[in-house]
């Protein structure tokens, strides 16, 4: 269970970038892009990382000390 909260996570995260690139496409002097997109979507795998990461390092923190 989770790992799929996790994922639910990435996926919704990813969904925004992608409602905000699109959002952009109406705003005087911004555009809406594949890259950017893409780009919101490394950045959400790697802050889910990171805090997976660091939640583990905790937790075997706590078990050892």
């Amino acid at each position: 269970m989770f790992r799929e909260r996790w994922l639910w996570v990435c996926v919704m995260l990813t969904l925004y970038g992608g409602v905000t690139e699109l959002i952009q496409r109406y705003v005087p002097g911004r555009s809406a892009t594949l890259g950017d997109w893409l780009a919101d979507g490394v950045g959400v795998l790697a802050g889910v990382g990171l805090a997976l990461w660091y939640l583990r390092k905790r937790e075997e923190q706590i078990t050892l000390g």
